[in-house]
């Protein structure tokens, strides 16, 4: 079975490819659960390690990061030869059964003209990780506090997620420390915790110097 992960959602992504070695009951331990980096191991061996049957469990799991030959990157040291993605292409047409082959790609920029990726998207299960809305984020983060046993002021959880941005796995690092510090977090607990996006700083230093606020300009620069 092919398998195709991607989107900009780090984390998700993440939650995603532990919940499919849960469900065909892949992991290291057993010796059913390889992670590649293409252009690092030789295709050849990452195509034959795919072919091999698992060894006592029912499937195994073969996990292909930093795909960029599927991609629109053009690297100055070409990592994968075309003999590389023929064997590639010849997997992906013929894959193993008793194989996951996971190609997991912390992006969205797939290039659909190329031939190994049309035959991607006939012969693999494609499951995008898209970044969530604010109200998403919004209700995720809350329920991330309260399953800590955590309560959030609705000021502190609005600059919380003003600082982090659209980052889930930035907000979930976060959580995690303030959960930490404090079971009942205020607006100055993440003042105090969170670093503010460097867009945030710039933005309130052009401010200073458009009012000519020395003593604010010195202290956001600082």
């Amino acid at each position: 079975m092919n398998i195709v992960l991607y989107g900009e959602e780090k984390l998700l992504l993440a939650q995603r490819l532990e919940d499919l070695k849960k469900k065909y009951q892949c992991t290291s331990d057993d010796m059913n659960y390889m992670v590649y980096h293409a252009g690092e191991t030789p295709m050849k061996d990452i195509i034959e390690d795919a072919l091999t049957q698992p060894f006592i469990t029912e499937y195994k799991m073969v996990v292909l990061k930093n795909p960029i030959f599927l991609t629109k990157e053009k690297p100055k040291k070409k990592l994968v030869t075309d003999e590389d993605i023929k064997l590639f292409l010849d997997y992906i047409e013929h894959d193993n059964p008793t194989t996951l082959f996971v190609i997991y790609h912390d992006q969205r920029n797939f290039d659909e003209r190329k031939k190994v990726v049309k035959s991607l998207r006939k012969n693999a299960k494609w499951y995008e990780m898209e970044k969530l809305t604010f109200n998403q984020l919004y209700k995720a983060t809350r329920e991330a506090i309260v399953h800590r046993n955590a309560s959030i002021e609705d000021n502190a959880l609005a600059l919380l997620l003003e600082r982090c941005g659209n980052d889930l796995l930035t907000i979930s690092n976060q959580v995690e420390k303030l959960c930490l510090y404090t079971h009942s977090i205020k607006k100055e607990d993440v003042e105090r915790l969170v670093p503010p996006r460097v867009e945030e700083d710039v933005f309130k230093l052009t401010n200073a110097l458009l009012a000519h606020d020395l003593r604010n300009t010195t202290r956001v620069y600082k």
